[in-house]
This record gives structure tokens, C-alpha cells and sequence, in this order.
């Protein structure tokens, strides 16, 4: 006991007899892409529970603007996709899991136009563009920029159609529950019902970044790596945490929130300028504005620091205002709202934390060195 005669919190004695436990084959925390996706497939085979920490729609995937990246058009090829793939990667890529994804990509995609996904179309085809490192246009959208949106809405749909899936939201995973290396479930923590027990026979961890670590992110507010931390608690090897992808093109305007502006712009035509309007990226790669985004960003805060200014510039104004219309509609009413007129004015950006590459070990069936313990998406490394 203290002087003052209070318990240290970790001297309390716990009973977890006194607490809720609930029961479920598969446990998925998170409710982005990568949670859902793996909650449907799982609903096929046993009773599944997805926990998330705030609504279920709330993740980095409803805020994504640009696309999907897939080998879907006719002069497309897996084996290009992978090309672009190891070379944007630096030599830092591993190949086999650069094939097993790409090869991947195109069924995923077409998966989830058959779910109801309304993708951007051209002559009844995926309208494809081209974003940064990649040759071809490969990028697949939806509703313009709101290709992350519709992808959320169209896989929450699906997961209410299983009937053995059961979602609890406004829930906060505290920690794993191990045993001799083996994961059995989780501790939760809600404003209903305070801590909760839930036990698993296999818990998948899909608990997205960690990108609000950094001042300058693009990441929701939501985005604050505690899934990582659970996972290394419970002794899940970590890796490549240093592995931080920025994106170049964020909006910045003083005392407001960094909010993306899609890359998707970029290979639409939209061109970067400093304050000197001095287009400045040939100086810096021979792909220009459509270089990897590691490069387009260092670049960006380079010639922020040689012209000492706060950001650089992204000038839209030579792409048909038809076209911006139709496909940035998110872009153009969020600068809006900051009086910036896309069609006429250069949008004030700067490189902000994206997304999270490195993060908990796991194989390409998703296992971690937990046994019983699966991670997917962007908590998985």
C-alpha cells in the first residue's frame, strides 16, 4: 500500500468470473477492407465476431480516394504489375509475396464489382488510370474519388447478408488473451458494458496504422496503433516499423486537418509547382509527378526547404473542368470549403504520413508467430 493508502492499479485484485465473456469461432478486430473481406470468408465456414472501435464504416478504407491497382486492361500483364511493383519497392520488396498479391488482384477486384461495387466504367470496361510507379494505367475507381467509400459500403452490405456474423462497435481491443504462446481471445473495453472477455478459436487482426503518431497524416482519427501494440504485448514479432509510405499530396492549409488529395490527379494530368510556379519534379525523376510517392515526397520537402516555404503546389488548372467535375467530386467540394476553386486556383499540399508498411510478422496465409493468431491489411507486415 502507498502512504496515501491507494492501491497501485496493478495490486487490485481482478475477477474475471465478475465479467461478461462472450463466445466465437473467429474474432476479427477492425472493420476496413482487409477486416471485413476476412470476416465474410470466415462467415462460410464458422460463427464470426468483428469488433471495431468506432462505427463500423469508420476506417482508412472510407477515406480512400484513388483506386485499386490491378492487371486488368488489355495491354496489362501480372508480370508488368509485378515489374512496377519490385522497382517502386527499391530492391526491398519480397518477390514471392510481390506475385502472390498482384497475381491476386484482378479476380479481387472483379469480386467485388460482382458484389456491387460501382466501379468507373469506359465502353463497359474498368476505366483505368495511371497513379505513381506504375507504367500502365491499372487503377480501377469508383463514383470518381470515391473509390474507398463505395468499397466500405459494398462489403458492410455484404457482412449483413451473413447470417452467423455478429458486429460490435464503439468496442476498443485492450489486449490479446494468450496462454503458453497461443492466442484465445481478446480483452474489450466498451462505454455499454466496461471490460468484456471475448474467446476465440482464431483471432485475425486487421486494426489498420498507426499514422496519427505523426503530426502531418492523412490517416483518421481512429488510426493510432494500438492493434500493433496489442500484437507485440502478446509476443507477435514486429517488423520494418520504420517503414512509414508518406504521401506527397496533402492539403495544407494552417490550422486545419491534412486531407488527402488523391494521386489519382496526378495521373490525370495535375502537375506539382513551388512557389515560384516552377515545375520542379524533372529534376528530381525522369517519371516526373507519376514517380513512386517516396520519391515524389522527399522530392516535394526538398524543394520546400530550398524555396523556404511551408508546401509546394498542385496546379489542376489545365485538366478540363468536365473532367475534374466528374471524376474529383470529393476533391473539389473539400477545397471548396477552403475557398480554392480547382478549376482556376493552385491547391496548397505537403507530404503527410499514409500508410503504414511495416507492422506484425505474418506469412502469406496471414499467421504471426502466435499460434491462433492471424493479421491481414495494414497492421500485417
Amino acid at each position: 500500500m502507498l502512504n496515501n493508502s491507494v492501491t497501485p492499479r496493478h495490486l487490485i485484485p481482478f475477477d474475471s468470473a465478475s465479467l461478461p465473456h462472450l463466445f466465437t469461432d473467429v474474432l476479427v478486430v477492425g472493420s476496413g477492407i482487409a477486416g471485413l473481406r476476412a470476416a465474410i470468408e470466415a462467415a462460410h465456414h464458422a460463427q464470426v465476431t468483428v469488433v471495431t472501435k468506432d462505427e463500423l464504416k469508420e476506417s482508412s478504407t472510407d477515406r480512400a480516394q484513388g483506386g485499386i491497382a490491378a492487371a486488368l486492361g488489355p495491354d496489362d500483364s501480372v508480370e508488368h504489375h509485378a515489374e512496377d511493383t519490385l522497382s517502386a519497392g527499391g530492391d526491398l520488396c519480397d518477390p514471392k509475396t510481390v506475385e502472390f498479391v498482384v497475381s491476386r488482384g484482378p479476380d479481387a477486384v472483379r469480386e467485388l464489382a460482382d458484389w456491387g461495387t460501382e466501379f468507373d466504367t469506359e465502353a463497359g470496361a474498368f476505366a483505368l488510370v495511371r497513379e505513381g510507379g506504375h507504367r500502365r494505367a491499372r487503377v480501377a475507381h469508383a463514383h470518381g474519388d470515391g473509390t474507398g467509400s463505395e468499397i466500405e459500403k459494398t462489403l458492410v452490405a455484404k457482412l449483413h447478408q451473413c447470417e452467423n456474423v455478429r458486429t460490435l462497435e464503439h468496442t476498443f481491443v485492450v489486449d490479446l488473451l494468450t496462454l503458453d504462446n497461443h492466442c484465445l481471445g481478446v480483452v474489450t473495453w466498451s462505454q455499454a458494458c466496461s471490460l468484456t472477455l471475448i474467446w476465440a478459436k482464431v483471432v485475425v487482426l486487421a486494426a489498420g496504422g498507426c499514422g496519427r503518431v505523426f503530426r502531418e497524416t492523412t490517416n483518421p482519427p481512429i488510426a493510432t496503433g494500438d492493434g500493433l501494440a496489442a500484437a507485440y504485448r502478446a509476443g507477435c514479432e514486429l517488423r520494418d516499423l520504420e517503414m512509414v509510405q508518406f504521401h506527397p499530396t496533402t492539403l495544407y492549409v494552417a490550422g486545419a486537418a491534412r486531407v488527402l488529395i488523391s494521386e489519382a490527379a496526378r495521373g490525370e494530368g495535375a502537375v506539382l509547382v513551388n512557389k515560384y510556379g516552377e515545375r520542379f519534379m524533372k529534376e528530381y525523376s525522369e517519371m516526373m509527378e507519376l514517380a513512386p510517392r517516396d520519391i515524389v515526397s522527399r522530392a516535394t520537402l526538398a524543394e520546400m526547404q530550398r524555396t523556404g516555404d511551408t508546401n509546394v503546389y498542385l496546379d489542376m488548372t489545365d485538366i478540363d473542368p468536365a473532367e475534374l467535375a466528374a471524376r474529383f467530386p470529393k476533391i473539389k467540394e473539400m477545397c471548396s470549403l477552403f475557398d480554392i476553386d480547382i478549376n482556376e486556383d493552385r491547391i496548397p499540399v505537403c507530404p503527410s504520413a499514409h500508410y503504414m508498411i511495416g507492422g506484425v510478422a505474418a506469412d502469406l496465409d496471414g499467421k504471426t508467430t502466435v499460434r491462433g493468431h492471424y493479421c491481414c491489411g495494414e497492421t500485417a507486415s
